[in-house]
């Protein structure tokens, strides 16, 4: 497979340099300007890599939580702009080999947790970020999967693990057995019948369920009457 290049220029040098002095003094702050400068951008060009616009915006999340939760702005030698585009790159180029293996969306995921574990095994002191555990089945094996290993995880100390999921049923029984865990969520602000998000993080577990709202809000039911 031949991948076209693209060189696009994602920020302005004024800009990358505010969005890097910033994370110096105000973390949270400096990661809201960094998605809201660079998240549309970078999910165009990893959709032009792996043609799956999801996983393009699942992989820039990801590179974005990295690059944060890592403190890679403390050691970065190149300009921002080439590091997030390389990590992007890397990561879509890394999905594609995958899928080019065969390998089922959902075996895909089992591998990369496993990958995880060994390595969590062998006593290293990482920071692991994933992006939903389990998407690549059905709702009942994600959410005992997420569960389970959510709970494994947890019983290793010299590690920490930043788990997004959707299935808020997984948090809630988290939450029952253990007692180390932190929850945080993405809210959703309602403008009339329009859903708004403000990419700021609550304590907590949501209770938004607005996914049928939007469906109704793009009128698909009526268009298939």
């Amino acid at each position: 497979m031949i991948f076209p290049i693209f060189v696009i220029y994602l920020c302005t040098m004024d800009k990358a340099e505010t969005i890097l002095n910033m994370f110096k003094v105000a973390e949270k702050e400096a990661f809201q300007l960094l998605y809201s400068s660079y998240y549309e951008t970078l999910v165009l060009f990893a959709n032009q890599i792996i043609d799956d616009s999801q996983a393009a915006e699942d992989i820039v999340q990801d590179c974005l939580v990295k690059f944060w939760i890592s403190k890679r702005y403390r050691t970065l030698e190149s300009g921002l702009d080439k590091y997030i585009f390389q990590a992007v790159k890397f990561s879509s180029l890394n999905y594609v080999r995958g899928d080019n293996m065969g390998y089922s969306h959902y075996y895909a995921e089992v591998l990369r947790v496993k990958q995880v574990a060994e390595e969590v095994a062998k006593g290293k002191n990482l920071v692991v970020v994933f992006d939903e555990l389990f998407k690549g089945t059905n709702v009942k094996d994600a959410y005992d999967a997420t569960v389970s290993v959510t709970e494994a995880f947890s019983m290793n100390r010299n590690c920490t693990f930043i788990i997004s999921t959707h299935i808020i049923e997984a948090g809630h029984a988290l939450r029952e057995r253990l007692d180390n865990l932190h929850f945080v969520f993405v809210p959703t602000l309602m403008k009339g019948n329009v859903p708004t998000y403000p990419y700021r993080l609550e304590e907590g577990i949501t209770d938004d369920r607005h996914g049928m709202l939007i469906i109704n809000n793009e009128r698909i039911l009526e268009m298939l009457e």
